[in-house]
């Protein structure tokens, strides 16, 4: 279940939309939605919102923090190369490291590392 935009407190701004780092609000008719297939809950929306008008669906877990775990690591780069918010950095065929300043906690690297070299910590 993604996040889920309240029509009633939704001041159509799109601030939403903007901020979505993986292109899943969209402006239909005169509100806007969000589309659960391209949405990963990474609450980008949720702390953008000046209206209070975005909200978490029923079982979304929000992401506290992600880290890569250099023991499992292969440096790979897959992490590194899907990443949005370009929060991953390091060399090839060494451990990466996640920049936690630039980290948006979408766990795009999560799905994509195929060691479980990443460790998502949710709320």
């Amino acid at each position: 279940m993604a996040y889920i935009i309240d029509k009633e407190k939704c001041v159509n701004c799109g601030y939403c939309e903007f901020v979505c780092p993986f292109s899943a609000i969209s402006a239909l008719d005169d509100y806007y939605t969000i589309d659960e297939n391209k949405c990963v809950n990474c609450a980008q929306c949720f702390d953008a919102c000046i209206n209070c008008a975005i909200s978490p669906g029923i079982g979304v877990k929000r992401i506290q923090k992600v880290e890569i775990i250099s023991e499992n690591c292969i440096g790979c780069s897959l992490c590194k190369r899907f990443c949005p918010a370009n929060a991953v950095e390091g060399v090839i065929k060494q451990p990466f490291t996640i920049i936690q300043e630039k980290c948006i906690k979408c766990g795009v690297c999560f799905s994509k590392c195929k060691k479980d070299a990443v460790l998502v910590v949710y709320r």
